[in-house]
């Protein structure tokens, strides 16, 4: 019985991984997109909000390889 308990100390100890998959600002469509970074137009970035129309957003896979959005260690993740 000691033996189950010392193997399963270390397992329990780890923190999950943070993918985006489980993060709270994920968007699961066919691919998922991240909420927290909107695809805003330089010349107008209100247009989409005013004419209704659906807001796109990055890819998760985009944020999560450029530093200032979320990053290889996930800085914006929330479960």
């Amino acid at each position: 019985m000691k033996i189950i308990a010392i193997l399963l100390v270390p397992v329990l100890c780890f923190e999950t991984p943070r993918l985006c998959l489980f993060c709270k600002h994920s968007i699961i469509d066919k691919k998922s997109k991240c909420s927290l970074f909107p695809k805003l137009e330089e010349s107008s970035p209100d247009i989409s909000i005013k004419h209704n129309e659906p807001i796109d957003y990055f890819y998760c896979s985009t944020a999560r390889n450029i530093n200032h959005m979320c990053g290889k260690d996930g800085k914006r993740f929330e479960s």
